[in-house]
């Protein structure tokens, strides 16, 4: 197994205008997902599908999202979507919650005269919600994963992308062939 960190993608480092882009011959060089891209992957929550109409269209666009790529851009969407749900639980009920304690004290029965144990809440504690975990694994998860489609602004800011030119209507009208 390989050591060290991963290797960067070749379309990262071209887009980096990187002079190791150019000793990567032997590397695979998928299809870069255009018109097949998947419209609509049903077992996303709702916000990791809105996350996937947002960042495949534009990913692909800049040549970061192959046709191999698809399901580790899902899986970052879905992660978002855990993000996105226990933070909003948080919101609504709070980080932390009050929790009964429980505790074992001794009674005397009235009947029998003789003193027993019973277990009944002795008060009350604070802990962290459940959520809390939930949503720093997923922050954890994107994290690890937003460097893969240079998603994070440090990642971003390596990248050399020219944008796409504008098109003019009226300009594509005057270049096309008669027929």
């Amino acid at each position: 197994m390989p050591r060290g960190r991963p290797r960067t993608p070749t379309a990262v480092l071209k887009l980096r205008n990187s002079k190791h882009a150019k000793g990567r011959g032997n590397e695979p060089q998928p299809k870069a997902a255009g018109p097949e891209l998947p419209a609509d992957l049903g077992w996303l929550d709702d916000e990791g599908k809105a996350e996937w109409n947002r960042l495949a269209p534009r990913l692909a666009e800049l040549g970061l999202l192959t046709v191999l790529d698809v399901s580790s851009l899902a899986a970052f969407c879905q992660m978002w979507a855990e993000f996105v749900i226990a933070t909003r639980m948080l919101n609504a009920e709070g980080r932390v919650l009050r929790v009964p304690v429980m505790g074992t004290v001794r009674r005397r029965n009235a009947e029998t005269g003789k003193t027993e144990r019973v277990t009944e809440q002795t008060g009350t504690e604070l802990v962290a919600h459940p959520a809390v975990k939930l949503q720093r694994s997923a922050l954890a998860a994107l994290r690890s994963m937003l460097g893969d489609f240079g998603l994070s602004p440090s990642t971003r800011a390596r990248l050399n992308v020219t944008p796409p030119a504008e098109v003019d209507e009226f300009e594509e009208f005057l270049n096309r062939k008669p027929r």
